[in-house]
């Protein structure tokens, strides 16, 4: 009978202020922890992927370590510059890219970047003549 003659407690109100620290402490986390940077994307063209072919001499670079671009085919080896490459080089004609083989991977996209900014729509990756040369002797 004492149960039925006891007042009920009443119910206390959820504060909300702990879930909002919470929800900002998460926001706060997460803008923090994600990255803003942009991906950027570029078409390769592939010779085996291609259904034109085309009996044109392509262009040969070479991508040394340090990221410079040296024009091979020619009497004289020299650095490339953009306003060489666009002097020395036609941008409608195949281009290939030789790397060294202690090239890093970010510096051949960063190489095939400027060639694609500059205007060359024919890029291709080729491997170094020094790599075939050690593989075939």
């Amino acid at each position: 009978m004492n149960a039925l003659l006891i007042k009920p407690r009443p119910k206390k109100q959820v504060s909300l202020t702990a879930l909002v620290d919470v929800v900002f402490i998460l926001l706060f986390f997460f803008m923090l922890t994600s990255s803003f940077s942009k991906n950027n994307g570029f078409d390769l063209q592939s010779p085996v992927a291609s259904h034109e072919t085309t009996l044109e001499k392509p262009q040969l670079i070479e991508l040394h370590e340090d990221g410079s671009l040296t024009l091979l085919g020619k009497e004289s080896t020299f650095k490339l510059t953009d306003s060489t490459l666009l002097e020395s080089l036609n941008t409608h004609k195949p281009t290939v890219i030789l790397p060294n083989a202690k090239t890093q991977v970010q510096s051949i996209v960063s190489a095939m970047e400027r060639l694609n900014r500059l205007g060359f729509q024919t890029l291709s990756l080729g491997q170094s003549l020094k790599q075939t040369a050690n593989k075939n002797g």
